[in-house]
């Protein structure tokens, strides 16, 4: 079985610095189309911010995006994964606690970050691979 890292080791992961606005997190997330980014400071990891952070903490308790500091609106303290964990462990802690991203860190250091996307694909692309398998064997036998 794969650990988590390898879903996302050749990816880039941007992350936002805790001193940037809002709107211009709010800004490269559309346009890298991504729904969640990790927060750092000093490149070290001290929260996350989400579609749902944005919606909750920005838009309903009626902040200006342009003058609110994402540090301000992040989670703080999110739940974090090794990079050596395995894939079916974060699916289930992705389930069990409602995330459809997961931070992947080794000594608060940042390594990547999952989505429930990329834990799918891999799984379908599995799926294809037994499908292909057994499809050979099938038409292999006599």
């Amino acid at each position: 079985m794969s650990c988590i890292y390898d879903l996302v080791k050749n990816q880039d992961t941007y992350g936002a610095d805790i001193q940037q606005s809002v709107l211009e997190v709010a800004r490269s997330m559309v346009d890298r189309n991504i729904g969640a980014v990790p927060v750092l400071r000093e490149g070290m990891l001290v929260g996350v911010f989400s579609e749902r952070d944005l919606m909750r903490r920005v838009v309903v308790e009626g902040h200006d995006p342009a003058r609110t500091r994402v540090g301000d609106v992040m989670t703080v303290d999110p739940l974090t994964v090794s990079p050596h964990e395995d894939m079916e462990t974060c699916r289930f802690l992705m389930r069990r606690h409602g995330f459809r991203h997961l931070l992947i860190c080794e000594a608060g250091q940042l390594k990547g970050m999952v989505s429930m996307r990329d834990i799918l694909l891999h799984d379908l692309s599995e799926k294809d691979d037994e499908v292909r398998m057994m499809r050979a064997y099938i038409h292999s036998v006599p």
